[in-house]
């Protein structure tokens, strides 16, 4: 008796079916390298440290002050404008603008190398099981943020991690605080701890007391919300602040007597209103 012919419909080739999942392996796996060689080339080339030309500040012979040069951006919309100022290098910058800087937005930075592992773990943590939306961006994931803006996707913060591990690497931890101080918003147009100092309170920023320097330091979390020349964001820049000094105070940085006295100072404190003259920069040109 002949054996029944088999079923074609039921008995796919089978090493057809291999070779095409074969070949799809294959060609997703080079996909991968291809994409994960474009995102080594994208972030060798983010792995620098980069800023804007110093803003320039003109005096006529007398040195009365004429006007500042500042820098003009797009933000938001193309239509929307705006003259950035500031970005001076900071040289050797004081240990309290390091120590509020650091207690504000990285107390980790020193143990970390631009990333920081117990943060994000933390930030997530407190997004599945709160709903809290607290971020985890080191001082170095801040600088690739501020060099290179991007719209805020998975991708991109990814981007910012890997960017801020290289910079950290490539740099060091001091260069990269340094590119912080010099690049930080602080609200209103003003980039930058040297001119914020003398927007804000007429002074190098080596000048600046404890409740000046901790109500500084908060701004660049939020410039808007935090703006010092609006009531409601002096308020809550205060607020900041005088967390600030509390964590300063419990890591043993400021004295009692000296935390005391920087409390009831920020409380009173009114940055002068804008528009200010700045004071002599690091780029003085006399007409």
């Amino acid at each position: 008796m002949a054996p029944a012919p088999a079923d074609a419909s039921s008995s796919p080739d089978r090493p057809q079916g291999r070779r095409w999942r074969r070949s799809v392996a294959i060609a997703a796996g080079v996909a991968l390298i291809v994409q994960a060689g474009l995102f080594g080339q994208h972030i060798e080339r983010r792995a620098n440290l980069i800023a804007p030309p110093p803003t320039r500040i003109l005096y006529d012979r007398h040195g009365a002050f004429i006007a500042q040069i500042g820098e003009a951006s797009v933000s938001g919309n193309a239509a929307g404008r705006r003259i950035d100022y500031g970005f001076w290098p900071l040289e050797n910058p004081p240990d309290r603008i390091v120590r509020a800087t650091l207690a504000l937005e990285d107390r980790r930075f020193a143990q970390h190398p631009g990333v920081d592992p117990i943060a994000v773990l933390r930030a997530l943590w407190r997004r599945f099981e709160k709903g809290d939306r607290s971020g985890a961006s080191t001082i170095a994931m801040q600088v690739a943020r501020m060099q290179e803006p991007a719209p805020r996707t998975l991708y991109s913060k990814v981007g910012e991690a890997a960017t801020a591990l290289a910079l950290t690497l490539r740099y060091g931890r001091e260069a990269i605080l340094a590119q912080y101080l010099r690049l930080a918003p602080y609200g209103n147009g003003s980039h930058g701890i040297a001119h914020a100092a003398r927007f804000y309170f007429d002074k190098p920023a080596q000048d600046l007391s404890w409740a000046e320097i901790t109500l500084l330091s908060s701004v660049p979390q939020s410039p808007t919300r935090l703006n010092p020349l609006r009531p409601l964001g002096l308020a809550r820049a205060i607020r900041r602040g005088h967390r600030a000094l509390d964590e300063l105070g419990r890591q043993g940085v400021i004295s009692s007597a000296e935390l005391s006295l920087a409390h009831r100072q920020l409380a009173a404190l009114q940055p002068q209103p804008a528009p200010r003259r700045p004071g002599c920069s690091p780029c003085c040109f006399t007409l």
